[in-house]
C-alpha cells in the first residue's frame, strides 16, 4: 500500500502516525455488516484518541480531546476506507456547568459508505481550536458562525470575523451568561423612523 497524498497542498503537518497505525489494517472488509465494520475500524485504528464511541440509529458519535480534532479529521478525510469527504456543518453549544463549558460538534458524511459521523469535543472557556478550513473549505463559514455566537476562537482561520451579528457587536449572544436584554437597550420609535 502506498501512502496517499491529498490532491492539493494543505497547511497541516503530516500525520504519519495514522499511516503507521493503518498500514496493515484490513478488518474493515472482513465483516458482513458495514456498520460493524466501521465500528471495528474506529476502535482498532483510532482507539488511543477516542474518549467515547456510541451509535445512534444511523449516526456514529465519537468524543475526542480538542488537541486531536484536526489530525482525526485529516485521517477520516484522506483514508481510503472512511472517505469522509463532506463536512455538513459545525455546531456548538454552551453548557455552563461542568469542567469544559463548550461543546463543538463536527458533522461529517461519507458518500462512499453512506455513513454519518459526529465528532464531538469539549472546550474550556478561553480555549481555541485549530481551523479545519485546510481540510474542508466550507468550514470557513461554520467556524465564523461559531466564533460569532459563542466566542470560540479558531487559530489560523483565514477570515475570522462576524457573520451573524453587526460588526460593532461586542459580545457573543448564545453564551449562557449573556443577559436576556443584552448590553444595549434597543427600542422602536415611529418618530425617529420618520425623521430618517
Amino acid at each position: 500500500m502506498t501512502k496517499r497524498t491529498p490532491p492539493y497542498n494543505i497547511s497541516v503537518p503530516p500525520y504519519d502516525i495514522f499511516y503507521l497505525i493503518y498500514k496493515d489494517f484490513d478488518y474493515y472488509h472482513m465483516t458482513d455488516s458495514l456498520q460493524n465494520g466501521f465500528l471495528l475500524f474506529l476502535q482498532t485504528s483510532l482507539n488511543k484518541f477516542l474518549l467515547q464511541l456510541s451509535v445512534h440509529t444511523d449516526k456514529y458519535v465519537v468524543h475526542i480531546g480538542p488537541q486531536y480534532v484536526i489530525p482525526f479529521l485529516f485521517y477520516l478525510r484522506f483514508n481510503n476506507l472512511s472517505k469522509f469527504s463532506t463536512l455538513i456543518d459545525i455546531a456548538s453549544f454552551d453548557t455552563v456547568s461542568g469542567y469544559r463549558r463548550f461543546a463543538l460538534c463536527y458533522n461529517l458524511l461519507s458518500y462512499r459508505n453512506n455513513i454519518r459521523l459526529l465528532v464531538k469535543t469539549r472546550l474550556l472557556d478561553d480555549d481555541s481550536m485549530r481551523t479545519a478550513t485546510c481540510l474542508y473549505v466550507n468550514a470557513n463559514w461554520s467556524e465564523r458562525e461559531v466564533w460569532d455566537v459563542h466566542g470560540i476562537r479558531f487559530e489560523n482561520h483565514p477570515d475570522l470575523r462576524r457573520i451573524l451579528t453587526d460588526y460593532g457587536f461586542e459580545a457573543h449572544p448564545l453564551r449562557k451568561d449573556f443577559p436576556l436584554t443584552g448590553y444595549i437597550e434597543v427600542c422602536y420609535s415611529d418618530k425617529k423612523k420618520n425623521d430618517c
